[in-house]
């Protein structure tokens, strides 16, 4: 029953949402499937001795990691399995690993050799190119992954401009002890018991590449969960291997209760809801109607609260089956006010507020690697010029910004928008060596 228990919160965690209603987080639950096959038939092998079964786990470890990186974690449950679980010798159970070892470096060669990976953005970190800077993410990032797995939804990191020191970095290392100190005992007496937790621990660590969010938490969740209904034996069984002092029962049963409220009761209620994630984000899609004209323009949008919603415009009229625009251009970031100055009659300098790649937009480039003052970036028809930085505490960041344009301003080849009010409505650029600001008219 204890299994079944596990596999039944595992099905109605909220957080595994977002990779059903996300079409393009799909990818996870693929990885995840053929990650949980392939430990299915590790154990075959190693428990059976039957060799057939080590072809299946290896083919099984490769489909995982070519369907996602997140896949990576497959091997994590697989050297918990060699630590605690395998009953043959320190030797053999090494050589077990060796070829799943070989597997992951011969993915990892080809992937880059197929240009395949991030690099220089904001919200992921790739360890083998930048070890620095994944040990700092780690820091900051993995007892938060660990708070959204066992309570509060890691989502909430969002709302923290420097996670690590943070209210909720502390709230996640303070919760995560007392799980320690309460799953102690457990640990000590129970293998089964360590393999969840070493599997649990260990696949946190390649989803911390990127900022935390509860959707990345499918593999974490497999050790959770059994974990999890280990502990509640402990606590609620009448013959439960209970330790005997007072202070782990005074702590023990409420944080039991704790979990089985969030995760039997609040969890399958909030799944429908977390498995629309971008639903709330529908008012700034860009969406027409567009008329014909539209496949023979370019779609200037000069304030999109969130850039990277913005550019979705042109899947979404395609998905609509409506004209579809020849590109879209996204000139500045719009929650706050964007300052708009026409300089000539084929340029706008544009300063938003808060100037440029604040969260979110930071995904298009990291610290690491700024943009300086003069440069350029060239788009079919348009250039953009950096005038100048910002100068406060993360300065760097562009704070004006020139686009030029190929032609006029008010020449048939484009179609202006802004964001006012909730919704995208047509603009017209100012009169040269005039100005305006445009507040978005949405908190």
């Amino acid at each position: 029953w204890l299994a079944g228990v596990a596999v039944l919160l595992f099905a109605i965690e909220d957080g595994h949402g977002s990779p059903v209603g996300w079409i393009c987080n799909r990818n996870t639950l693929i990885a995840a499937g053929f990650g949980v096959g392939c430990l299915i038939a590790h154990d075959f092998w190693r428990r059976e001795r039957r060799s057939g079964a080590f072809w299946v786990a290896l083919l099984l470890w490769v489909l995982s990691l070519c369907s996602k990186e997140a896949g990576i974690a497959t091997c994590a449950y697989v050297f918990a399995y060699a630590l605690w679980l395998d009953e043959s010798t320190l030797w053999q159970r090494f050589r077990t690993l060796v070829p799943y070892g070989a597997v992951l470096v011969v993915w990892r060669v080809v992937r880059d050799s197929l240009g395949f990976g991030v690099a220089n953005i904001g919200f992921y970190v790739d360890p083998i190119t930048d070890p620095g800077q994944f040990a700092m993410a780690l820091l900051e990032r993995y007892p938060v992954l660990l708070l959204g797995q066992w309570g509060i939804p890691s989502d909430l990191s969002v709302f923290y401009g420097e996670l690590l020191g943070s209210r909720l970095w502390w709230l996640a290392v303070g919760y995560v002890c007392v799980l320690g100190f309460l799953f102690w005992p457990l640990l000590r007496r129970d293998r089964i018991a360590r393999f969840f937790a070493t599997g649990m621990l260990l696949s946190v660590i390649p989803i911390c590449a990127t900022f935390p969010q509860d959707r990345l938490l499918m593999f974490v969740g497999l050790g959770a969960f059994g974990l999890m209904v280990q502990f509640w034996n402990a606590v609620f069984a009448a013959n439960g291997p209970r330790p005997s002092f007072v202070l782990w029962r005074a702590v023990a049963v409420p944080v039991a209760v704790l979990l089985a409220s969030l995760h039997v009761v609040v969890a399958p209620l909030l799944l429908p809801t977390r498995s629309a994630p971008f639903k709330m984000a529908r008012p700034f899609y860009v969406r027409g109607p567009f008329d014909e004209t539209i496949v023979k323009q370019d779609l200037v949008v000069v304030n999109a609260p969130v850039p990277m919603f913005a550019a979705y415009g042109l899947f979404i009229c395609e998905h609509d089956g409506m004209p579809v625009p020849r590109a879209v251009r996204t000139l500045a970031p719009g929650i706050s006010a964007v300052h708009v100055r026409r300089s000539d009659d084929r340029t706008l300098e544009i300063t938003p507020h808060a100037g440029y790649l604040n969260f979110p937009d930071n995904l298009f480039r990291n610290e690491q690697h700024r943009l300086q003052r003069g440069e350029q970036v060239h788009l079919q028809r348009m250039t953009a010029t950096i005038l100048r930085l910002t100068d406060d505490e993360h300065g760097g960041r562009p704070e004006t910004v020139a686009f030029r344009f190929k032609e006029p301003l008010e020449d048939a080849s484009f179609r202006w928008l802004r964001f006012h009010a909730g919704q995208y409505v047509p603009w017209s650029p100012p009169a040269v060596g005039k100005e305006v600001t445009l507040e978005s008219g949405w908190e």
